[in-house]
């Protein structure tokens, strides 16, 4: 039987999730687009009125929790609240990598200009089965 040393196993651990963390790294460029790509189809979808389009951006979880005529009414709300949505804004965003599910989370803070002011939201996508989703928002 071959001896190994703790020394090899701890290098050879090392040398592991350094190829690991280097593969993660180099996709998280990547992924950022990813989820900025989506998120400015989403938020087009939204601006131009085209809720189904936008709902359709949603993960299941999302789903489960508001149905399609709540996603309407709401933000219909908004808007005669506010006025019209003028546009939306991408301000900033990130993406994070984690070894539980889901592995993929992405995170983008934007600003819903209306014709009577502003709105301030986080949005959060996951990355489930290869897409990118909305997976919910909050107002800051």
């Amino acid at each position: 039987m071959l001896k190994v040393s703790p020394r090899f196993k701890v290098l050879t651990s090392l040398t592991a999730l350094l190829v690991l963390a280097s593969g993660v790294v180099g996709d998280v460029a990547v992924q950022k687009r990813n989820v900025d790509v989506v998120f400015d189809e989403y938020a087009d979808a939204l601006s131009s009125g085209n809720y189904q389009g936008a709902y359709s951006m949603c993960s299941p979880e999302f789903k489960s929790a508001t149905n399609f005529e709540q996603f309407r009414a709401m933000h219909e709300g908004l808007t005669a609240q506010n006025g019209p949505l003028r546009r939306i804004v991408r301000m900033d965003s990130a993406v994070r990598w984690q070894m539980s599910s889901p592995n993929w989370i992405g995170r983008v803070e934007a600003r819903l200009d209306f014709s009577n002011g502003e709105d301030r939201v986080l949005f959060e996508f996951r990355k489930s089965e290869g897409e990118w989703k909305l997976f919910g928002y909050e107002e800051h």
